[in-house]
């Protein structure tokens, strides 16, 4: 009896390991999109979700989705 507890406890605890180390995976391996190439923030897409301040800018011609900084005046 006490042994399939520990069995049971033990392919419980693998299995958590498992599910957490294949997150680390999946993020790794995940890019979401290809690199955008441009040339100037036109190039870039525009957001079709309300994602304020967050906006697509050309970095380095490839577009990165940025956070503006604010201006201080």
């Amino acid at each position: 009896m006490q042994g399939e507890k520990n069995m049971a406890s033990n392919l419980k605890f693998v299995h958590a390991i498992l599910l957490f180390i294949s997150l680390f995976l999946i993020a790794k391996n995940d890019s979401g999109f290809e690199y955008m190439k441009c040339k100037s923030n036109i190039d870039c897409p525009e957001t079709t979700v309300s994602m304020f301040p967050f906006r697509w800018k050309c970095i380095e011609e490839i577009c990165e989705f940025v956070r503006p900084m604010p201006m201080n005046v």
